[in-house]
């Protein structure tokens, strides 16, 4: 059972705010993406989990043979950061994120700042220590999967540490985003109701 959930909002110029909201299974480490938490949204696919040796279960249904409750596996690069890489800069800068009377988590975020060479912009984000592992979140963009995460993390630094903050421009255009809330939930996955197929 899926005990977490993590919500970033995320919006693009123009558009209202959506949530992408992610699951996280403390004691095995897992993290899940729910299918309506993707772009493109695809009907067929139900979820991904992450493991943390680096396996990705996909959960879909496969309409042209009438199946559903399948499992196919992929792999993510497992490689985790202790340290910044060059470059990322610490601001002044600090944001408070949560509201522990709702049963949220809270995070104290500082700023960082990582200065480009050829242009006057920068790339800015807060980040948090935390108490797991968002690697495998941080990775899933990078998967050949047809589905990806409207919020295209950035890289280069520990990975005990949450984007609470930032603003990218993935495959999908500029994107703005922060992390929302961090609250208990109960989201259960039996894997006995698949059939692993690939």
């Amino acid at each position: 059972m899926f005990t977490e959930v993590w919500i970033w909002e995320y919006a693009r110029p123009g558009c209202s705010a959506q949530e992408m909201e992610v699951y996280y299974h403390p004691g095995l480490r897992y993290w899940l993406i729910p299918g309506t938490s993707l772009e493109p949204y695809e009907e067929m696919v139900r979820w991904y989990m992450l493991k943390p040796d680096g396996e990705v279960l996909e959960a879909y249904s496969d309409a042209e043979y009438r199946a559903s409750n399948l499992l196919a596996s992929y792999r993510y690069d497992t490689t985790t950061y202790s340290s910044f890489n060059a470059g990322w800069q610490k601001g002044t800068d600090r944001q408070f994120v949560g509201d522990s009377l709702l049963w949220s988590r809270t995070f104290t975020a500082t700023e960082y700042v990582m200065p480009t060479v050829k242009t006057p912009e920068h790339k800015q984000i807060y980040l948090a220590d935390t108490w797991v592992n968002l690697a495998p979140l941080y990775a899933f963009n990078s998967i050949d999967l047809p589905c990806k995460l409207p919020i295209a993390f950035p890289h280069g630094f520990p990975s005990n540490m949450v984007v609470v903050k930032g603003r990218t421009t993935p495959v999908y255009g500029d994107v703005s985003y922060n992390l929302k809330h961090v609250g208990f939930t109960q989201y259960y996955v039996n894997l006995h109701d698949y059939r692993r197929v690939r």
